[in-house]
């Protein structure tokens, strides 16, 4: 591992030949600049340094990794490591990219130059069980935040992926489990402790810097600051999780959009739908040779068992019982075990092209989207297409950067095998944002490619809404320490 003693002598040699010539120039700036590297006591990783390229290639979760290279990756471990660098880095010239798991899949923590701050070691966990709030720090993933808080008798609506950590999934958004219910997770952000572009270590509330707390509120990917704990509120646990799943033959699309838009119509919030195309069946034959079919998943969060079975009802008495060729009725949950078995998951390390909209009209979308996976299918047999029908609690987003666009949402996702699948991929993205651009309504934060299309992330936001972020951008970050959105200056 390269020592801070090493960093801190290249450093200073660096600093020394800039300001070589410059007369005027106090000695003493270049000291600083030394000192604050002296109180960094996490890890420090320079571009030249022979294991640079593990490090880099560890920021991001996926398998393949994009040509994009920062000069100095710094993983912090503690508060004060934090605060120094984003001082480091200021002063240095340096622009500042935030990661806190990596998973975001437009790879946006890595960029050309600059510094890539890593809180993945930030994995705290406060419970004020009483109050029904946690702090958490942004490294802490989500089921192991769900197995922490249950206990108390809590829950929250992390990511239907376990392992998706909190930090980069909240400030996106948060497209979590019993969301009709619960709302979408960054409207749960209560609090946040935040360091800013001038090194302070500010607390942003409904009483505080409520402006920031608008804007972690979905803000995603291009945050000006670095958050360094969020404060969420949290749920009862629900004592009836049911779930009722159905294997649906692709020849029967058009019946089964029918159905589920009424099941959609019928159902009470605390009934979530998912339907996901790809190819699941047999299960126990290779990808490849498994029949391109639906899964749909009918799961519902009731207050007790009878409830949850309730709920399932507009499910129980529509056609999609008798359309199905293989079922699972009725099963009974707690939260973690919705994480298990979730075939979706176990490739998420290939994924490499991702594209997702909100959409009114999902049966059009999908119908498109299947229609064309059928004709010319993607390059990997593991990817596939999800989709969660009526999932639009509360189209009033006033205390939030985040907005809802439409109803449903609808995202795919196109695995690589080896990479020379990357780019195929990438050209079979592009046709099938096309297609389906006549049912987008907008985009969600977390799941988009920004630098391949750059209008995808004005698209999350309403027109004011964009305006003010980047007022509070000028406002918090006026000399742009922090990277924007990737693809954005």
């Amino acid at each position: 591992m390269f020592t801070r003693r090493r960093f801190i002598g290249r450093a200073t040699a660096l600093i020394s030949a800039a300001w070589t010539g410059i007369a005027h120039t106090p000695v003493v700036v270049a000291q600083e600049l030394r000192d604050r590297l002296k109180q960094i006591g996490g890890r420090i990783i320079q571009r030249a340094d022979t294991n640079y390229e593990l490090w880099r290639a560890s920021m991001v979760w996926y398998i393949f990794k994009p040509d994009r290279y920062p000069d100095t990756i710094i993983r912090a471990e503690s508060e004060q490591d934090v605060i120094e660098s984003v001082n480091y880095a200021r002063d240095s010239g340096l622009r500042i990219a935030t990661r806190a798991t990596g998973h975001n899949p437009a790879r946006g923590c890595l960029r050309d130059g600059g510094m890539l701050l890593d809180t993945s070691h930030f994995m705290g966990v406060e419970i004020d069980a009483k109050a029904g709030t946690a702090w958490i720090e942004p490294g802490i993933r989500s089921q192991d935040l769900i197995e922490l808080i249950r206990p108390h008798g809590w829950s929250f609506p992390a990511a239907h992926t376990g392992i998706v950590g909190l930090g980069g999934y909240l400030i996106g958004g948060g497209l979590g489990w019993n969301m009709s219910e619960w709302d979408i997770a960054c409207r749960s952000i209560i609090g946040a402790e935040i360091v800013l572009a001038d090194g302070r270590k500010i607390v942003a509330s409904t009483e505080e810097h409520a402006d920031l707390l608008w804007a972690i509120r979905g803000i995603g990917p291009g945050f000006f600051g670095t958050v360094l704990r969020y404060k969420l509120k949290l749920f009862p646990v629900p004592r009836g999780i049911i779930k009722s799943k159905y294997i649906v033959p692709m020849e029967r699309t058009a019946e089964l959009m029918e159905v589920l838009g009424e099941i959609t119509a019928n159902k009470k919030k605390q009934l979530e739908i998912l339907a996901v195309a790809g190819r699941f069946v047999p299960p126990d034959k290779p990808p490849a040779e498994r029949d391109f079919t639906w899964a749909v998943s009918a799961i519902s969060f009731g207050r007790s068992e009878a409830d949850g079975i309730e709920l399932l009802e507009p499910v129980r008495s529509s056609k999609l019982p008798s359309m199905s060729s293989m079922q699972k009725e009725d099963a009974v949950l707690t939260y973690p075990e919705l994480y298990a078995g979730q075939e979706t998951d176990h490739s998420s390390p290939n994924r490499t092209a991702i594209h997702n909209i909100w959409t009114d009209d999902p049966g059009g979308a999908l119908t498109t989207l299947a229609e064309r996976w059928q004709k010319t299918p993607p390059r990997s047999p593991r990817s596939f297409a999800l989709s969660a029908w009526g999932i639009n609690p509360s189209p009033d987003d006033t205390d939030s950067a985040f907005t809802y666009t439409g109803d449903h949402y609808l995202s795919w996702y196109l695995m690589a095998e080896q990479a020379d699948d990357v780019e195929p991929n990438f050209r079979w993205m592009d046709e099938s944002v096309q297609a389906l651009r006549p049912y987008a309504r907008g985009h969600y934060p977390n799941e988009i490619n920004m630098q391949r299309y750059p209008d995808t992330i004005r698209a999350c936001f309403t027109e004011e809404k964009w305006r003010r972020l980047a007022e509070l951008r000028k406002k918090y970050d006026p000399r742009g320490v922090f990277h924007s959105y990737l693809g954005f200056s």
